[in-house]
């Protein structure tokens, strides 16, 4: 029964196989799809380009330090700003907005983690080497600064941690791999099987 069996689903049997060892290897070669940091997002809209700076703390009582900084490129126009924190924790930050920027618009200030915090009320942030600075209605602020190195203080104490940020074009490339390993084991063995039936008609 045991024997009748496997030769009859000889093929399903081997083509399943293949596909878990194929799912092993892929996997082990894609094992950051799930990346732990704590991500800082923003928009702006620059009429210069800039390379913007955000510095950080972990600790509460930890005064921030040019070793706990990021730059972040932004170019003329609109830009989708993301800063990615490799760190298990995060208690304050400060963002510099580069040298001469001209006029920048900040808005939906985010800082997500173990935990989510939405800064929209600019108002309550301190601005130095800056001309002039308008909060707006829409809830964003605009930034008038040719002086070097204008920043932005947010003057506040979070209680973030690291969580976990899926890291979808891996995962997507994942299901992909396995499915072209998968489709051709598949007709590798409906090929097989063809083959041998029509030699058995051939051999008749």
């Amino acid at each position: 029964m045991n024997q009748s069996f496997r030769m009859k689903y000889r093929n399903i049997i081997s083509v399943v196989a293949a596909f878990l060892i194929a799912a092993g290897i892929v996997g082990a070669s894609y094992k950051s799809w799930f990346a732990k940091n704590i991500n800082v997002t923003f928009h702006s809209v620059n009429t210069r380009e800039a390379s913007y700076k955000l510095c950080y703390a972990v600790e509460k009582d930890e005064k921030l330090s040019t070793d706990k900084c990021i730059n972040k490129k932004v170019k003329i126009g609109k830009n989708d700003v993301k800063i990615i924190l490799q760190e298990p924790h995060l208690s304050k930050i400060r963002l510099y907005l580069g040298s001469y920027p001209g006029v920048i618009n900040l808005s939906k200030l985010r800082i997500n983690g173990m935990g989510s915090v939405k800064l929209d009320n600019f108002a309550e942030n301190k601005y130095e080497n800056a001309d002039s600075v308008e909060v707006k209605e829409d809830n964003s602020v605009t930034i008038i600064s040719e002086q070097n190195n204008p920043y932005m203080i947010i003057d506040k104490t979070f209680n973030i941690y690291e969580g976990y940020d899926i890291n979808w074009i891996k995962l997507v490339s994942f299901f992909c791999t396995i499915f072209v390993i998968f489709y051709a084991f598949f007709m590798l063995a409906l090929y097989k099987k063809k083959k041998k039936k029509k030699e058995f008609f051939d051999y008749y």
